[in-house]
């Protein structure tokens, strides 16, 4: 602002408010334009501010809430049921953002003490606005949203149009700041599958030029965060990787199985079994590179319980990896 008020340039952007500086002024009785009066009420205020512990506690609610919302529930103090059960709290082990980000996508309009604002979930505005397009032609109220501002709010919601109609047809500042999530989570998703698609590898299966590792591992990461972000709108995705999650718990059946059970009993056959027992060894080398033939079985199947072992042949073989995992989905489907 100071740099708008000392130069007579054209390049210099006029000052822009956010929704609480707007409040600000409006509490102060300033007008938006008066930029002089703004600039000097605020220089005012500085010497005037003392940080409490109320503040302090403000604001420290509102850091862990957004922390809570992007990256998951990892203090004491705001762990919800799903925490105090061991096979669930397992369960978010796995993916511990998801219950914040559940809460940004499908919760009823609420105001949260931590933000100190009336939030809503971006899927349920999304929702609301084609709803308010049909009830305004039902009723033929001129004050809802018609057909061209719905488009615009879908295509491109961050245009002065598209938040002024929004504001006019009843939606609050949240619900608009929604419809940019909403369509900036639509972009996302068709980036990443065009760089999937870019990154793919080549179909022809004759073809003997060298993989490019760093190609590949842009593949399968890409991949993946498709398909997280597609848990949320697809309930076919959903109801994917909730069984995949669940089999990749430490209680579960499936690694009770393998540690008890199965490397014990390959661990002896290792030790005692004869290399042309299929039970205990290979008996062919894997294309990929995983195994040869007389390998034990046993030293295989520990590796693939180690974590930073499957990370690593997964950097090196980027494309087996997402071939292994989608072979997994479709067996967790059946």
């Amino acid at each position: 602002m100071e740099s708008y008020l000392n130069s007579n340039s054209p390049l210099v952007g006029v000052p822009s408010f956010t929704p609480e500086e707007e409040k600000y002024l409006r509490i102060n009785k300033i007008g938006t334009g008066n930029y002089a009066d703004i600039l000097q009420k605020v220089r005012d205020d500085i010497y005037h501010i003392i940080w409490t512990k109320a503040d302090e506690s403000a604001y420290m609610d509102k850091c862990r809430e957004v922390n809570n919302r992007m990256h998951g529930i990892y203090n004491t103090q705001d762990k919800t049921a799903w925490h105090k059960n061991w096979f669930t709290n397992a369960y978010l082990a796995m993916k511990g953002w998801i219950l914040g980000y559940i809460e940004m996508m499908y919760s009823n309009t609420h105001y949260s003490i931590a933000l100190g604002k009336s939030v809503e979930g971006f899927m349920n505005t999304a929702l609301k606005v084609p709803a308010d397009v049909i009830l305004g032609k039902i009723l033929k109220d001129s004050n809802r949203l018609g057909v061209k501002d719905m488009l615009i709010t879908m295509i491109c919601p961050w245009s002065n149009r598209s938040k002024n109609a929004m504001l006019k047809a009843g939606f609050s500042e949240e619900q608009n700041f929604n419809a940019r999530r909403m369509t900036a989570s639509m972009m996302l998703m068709l980036l990443l599958f065009a760089i999937k698609l870019a990154a793919a590898p080549p179909d022809d299966e004759d073809d003997e030029d060298e993989v490019d590792p760093a190609l590949g591992m842009v593949y399968y990461l890409t991949t993946r965060a498709l398909f997280d972000q597609m848990v949320f709108i697809s309930p076919s995705e959903t109801y994917t990787q909730s069984g995949q999650i669940m089999n990749m718990i430490p209680p579960g059946w499936d690694a009770f199985y393998d540690l008890f059970l199965k490397l014990p009993y390959e661990g002896i056959g290792a030790m005692i079994g004869d290399e042309e027992d299929s039970d205990f060894f290979y008996q062919r080398d894997d294309p990929n590179g995983r195994y040869v033939e007389g390998e034990a079985k046993f030293w295989n199947h520990v590796g693939r319980l180690i974590p930073y072992y499957k990370s690593i042949w997964a950097i090196e073989n980027p494309y087996q990896a997402m071939e292994n995992y989608m072979f997994g989905r479709k067996m967790n489907s059946r």
